[in-house]
């Protein structure tokens, strides 16, 4: 059972005194009354006339100047008084005896400018407490377990100024430097000496406001001395020089769920005596330890048996908690640790951070073993990794920014040459805000970023509600080839489940998505949008939103929404190339290619896609592409444009789909060479399928015009007859040589034709026009 919840469950219900008393008024403001036994309520005011508690021959005995009152050993003593403005100096002494409890302040509405209690001897079975009680007594209309008073606690009706509590001798179960319940004490100081037995030892009160508590500890037994209990407290100062305390808090006792309150400041220094467990305490979140705003230092003259658990008493003697370290070498913080490596180092976590601040890593190679803990980011602070540094991030955990803005990992290129930025997620690991990770760019250079996912990257909205992405390329990545950035999801999971995009590829970089999960399911949001580069996607579920279809140009940020995978090429006009190969695709549109920028033929040309296996449930557009299907089942309707060479649509038992068409060749490749003055132009074609015996096998080549304008004025072409046998999977090449001039300036366009034995008509093979100039090397 929790005593100090109980402490004042043990206080009497007071009613107000009825009858009038004359109050003096002292020189300096303050009154002083006859003190006042109630026995209905066995609680005893003093009215601010200093007393003295002593053992009596039939119970306790309570005396003052010009009189005495035997009260029962549970009575409950108050220094000040009860409903009163009236201020008032306080003084209570015990020298023996037994009481319930002893406050230096009054109860509820009573103001006490100084109040000091001494205790030399006897026993207090409840508490004692230096300021005044605000706890709930049937006499302030109040049902029971509700506050007398609700309000700020540094405005409380309750009030002590300053309280000085000083024991040293005598038995005592709890002991306050504050008041109790929604109250307010100014200034405290305790003296804890000699034979003085306390079981809980408490700067601050039993809840609501004290300003600066001081407590000393210059002998006695002490069972549990804290800082704070409940409420909140701005300064905390304990100093021990001698006695015996089994277990020291700064702040408040971890090991009671109840204990909560909240200091500014702490400062512990132990010169003296001895000490079972020294811990920092809490501060505002039970049971946690948290040195953050504690200082606590021990002398070699001090005897401290031992400390909480991840907490060291360094060389210097100050209680600290390292939070990671290298090898055997531990550090403060995270920052400090990261400093120290060098060349290829592995940090290992020993505590959960938060208010980290920004950490480079550059120039070093650093593997982070998160070791189940996790890191928490300040405001626009990360992991900013450039300039040849490599992170991994390893074991379990999570690494979050408190208050989303970019991302907890920022990754940027360098000049030039590859593996400048390497970052490597591991399966445990979850990167969570604005972004997981952000692709950043690093001025105009941004070559060699590699990074590799196995974990989890997680978007959140920022503080404004913008939305972000799991894992986001910035669009002013322009470098591509070689040292383009290289991503690989390996068994990853992205999500945004408060809204975003799984990943937005604006700028270019070179993806590959192999058994990975990408979901942004919150209506209005995209699973991926690619807007250059390349993205190939294999056995991974993308899902989108699936509310209305909309799109939206933007040349700095998301222009396709609900749809599952959105291809719409940048405002850089970059080459955009997307294979999948297998996978599920889900959303109002499963896959949507969109020439949304308005971007001429020539940067539409470099947008590629290629289908060739998965599911999508959703409709499947592109605006410029055909030819790029040769499998894959669908849950609407294919386009025959969108069936690659050789391929048609069909209806399936699952939906849709496409199937071989019978008897098939297609387009494989043009070469354009030069040869002599005229040039020669070489069209190749394959045999997709053959289901039966081909009897012929030509190309016609022919000036463009002849198809577009079907005239039948062929003054230049070319039939080409294959004598040989025609066989499945071969390539076959027509060569036109001897251009005539007049046909230097224009397109010239081939057709493959295969006529097989049964079928009912040949198969036709239309080649891409080239351009007879362009031959012309």
């Amino acid at each position: 059972m929790n005593m100090k919840s109980k402490l004042f469950a043990l206080l009497c219900a007071l009613a107000m005194l009825a009858g009038t008393v004359s109050v003096p008024v002292f020189a300096d403001g303050t009154t002083a009354s006859e003190p006042v036994y109630n026995a209905d309520l066995n609680c005893f005011f003093a009215n601010g006339t200093p007393i003295t508690i002593s053992a009596g021959t039939e119970g306790t005995t309570i005396t003052w100047e010009g009189g005495s009152e035997v009260v029962p050993k549970n009575v409950s003593v108050f220094g000040g008084g009860h409903d009163t403005n009236a201020a008032m100096i306080t003084n209570v002494t015990m020298t023996g005896g037994t009481v319930n409890n002893i406050l230096g302040g009054g109860l509820h509405q009573s103001n006490v400018t100084s109040s000091t209690v001494t205790m030399t001897g006897g026993t207090v079975t409840g508490g004692l407490q230096g300021g005044g009680a605000s706890s709930l007594t049937h006499d302030c209309g109040c049902q029971y377990g509700m506050p007398w008073y609700s309000g700020d606690a540094t405005k409380s009706p309750c009030r002590v100024d300053a309280a000085t509590v000083d024991v040293s001798g005598g038995s005592v179960f709890t002991l306050f430097g504050g008041g109790e319940g929604i109250s307010y004490t100014g200034t405290v100081g305790i003296t804890i000496s000699d034979t003085a037995d306390v079981f809980y030892a408490t700067a601050g009160g039993s809840n609501g406001y004290t300003g600066t508590a001081t407590m000393n500890i210059q002998g006695g037994v002490i069972d549990v001395a804290q800082g704070v209990n409940r409420g909140s407290m701005d300064s905390i100062a304990i100093n021990m020089t001698g006695g015996e305390v089994t277990n020291l808090y700064a702040g408040g006792e971890t090991s009671d769920a109840d204990v909560n309150g909240t200091y500014t400041e702490a400062t512990v220094n132990v010169d003296g005596g001895t000490v079972g467990t020294l811990s920092p305490g809490s501060n505002g979140v039970a049971q946690v330890e948290s040195i953050e705003n504690a200082a606590v230092t021990v002398a070699e003259t001090a005897t401290v048996t031992s400390v909480a658990e991840g907490f060291e008493l360094n060389e210097e003697g100050t209680l600290v908690q390292y939070v990671a370290q290298i090898g055997d070498v531990k550090y403060e913080t995270l920052g400090a640790a990261f400093s120290a490596a060098s060349g290829t180092a592995t940090i290992k976590m020993l505590k959960d951070v938060t208010g980290c601040s920004a950490i480079d890593v550059t120039r070093k190679n650093v593997t982070l073993d998160l070791n189940g803990f996790d890191i928490g980011f300040a405001y626009q602070q990360n992991f900013s990794v450039y300039s040849n540094g490599q992170l991994h991030l390893t074991g379990s955990g999570k690494v979050y920014e408190e208050e989303p803005y970019f991302a907890p990992v920022m990754q940027k290129g360098a000049l030039m040459g590859a593996n400048t930025s390497v970052v490597t997620v591991g399966k445990d690991v979850t990167l969570e805000g604005w972004a997981g990770l952000f692709i950043d760019k690093n001025g105009a250079y941004n070559s060699g970023v590699s990074a590799t996912v196995y974990g989890k990257l997680i978007s959140q909205p920022d503080a404004d509600g913008y939305l972000g992405s799991a894992l986001y390329v910035n669009g002013s990545i322009v470098i591509t080839g070689a040292n383009a950035p290289k991503i690989l999801l390996d068994g990853a999971t992205l999500l945004a489940p408060n809204g975003g995009n799984g990943m937005y590829l604006a700028g270019y970089a070179d993806t590959t998505i192999v058994d990975s999960t990408i979901e942004a399911t919150v209506e209005g949001n995209t699973g991926i949008e690619i807007r250059a580069g390349k993205l190939n996607i294999t056995n991974s579920t993308v899902k989108g939103g699936t509310g209305e279809f909309n799109e939206e140009p933007n040349g700095n940020g998301s222009t396709i929404f609900n749809a599952a995978l959105a291809v719409a090429q940048h405002t850089t006009m970059l080459p955009l190339e997307v294979t999948i190969n297998s996978g599920t695709f889900e959303g109002t549109a499963a896959l949507y290619q969109r020439n949304i920028q308005d971007n001429d033929e020539e940067a539409v040309a470099k947008v590629k896609l290629d289908i060739v296996g998965g599911d999508f449930v959703g409709q499947v557009y592109s605006e410029n592409k055909s030819g790029f299907i040769s499998g894959g089942t669908f849950s609407d309707p294919i386009l025959a444009e969108y069936c690659a060479p050789g391929f048609e649509p069909v209806e399936t038992e699952n939906g849709y789909g496409v199937a071989p068409v019978a008897n098939a060749i297609s387009a494989n490749a043009v070469d354009a060479i030069k040869e002599g003055a005229e040039g020669t132009i070489r069209f190749i074609t394959k045999v997709d399928k053959l289901t039966g015996t081909a009897s012929s096998f030509g190309t016609y080549i022919l000036p463009l015009d002849v198809f577009e304008k079907n005239n039948n004025n062929w003054d230049l072409k070319a039939v080409v007859e294959y004598k040989r046998s025609i066989n499945e999977d071969d390539t076959y090449a027509a060569d036109l040589t001897g251009i005539p001039e007049k046909y230097f300036n224009e397109e010239i366009m081939a057709q493959s034709f295969m006529v097989v034995e049964g079928a009912e008509k040949a198969v036709i093979c239309d080649f891409d026009a080239v351009s007879v100039n362009g031959a012309m090397q």
